[in-house]
């Protein structure tokens, strides 16, 4: 069963690409590849809320 996939805001968007950033680290986040299969991997795992609270970072 396929889930029916909300719609994000801009600013949720942002908050997951910046997520997905800071856990892929700024020496790979510019490839195009890796950072949106590391927006994908967080929006299956974490909802808005959660990604506003949460702390993201490198090795963490």
């Amino acid at each position: 069963m396929s889930e029916k996939q909300e719609k994000l805001t801009i600013e949720e968007y942002n908050l997951y690409l910046k997520a997905a950033a800071k856990n892929l680290g700024y020496n790979y986040s510019l490839l195009y590849e890796n950072i949106t299969t590391e927006m994908a991997r967080l929006i299956k795992l974490y909802s808005v809320e959660e990604i506003k609270n949460k702390e993201f970072g490198f090795w963490k």
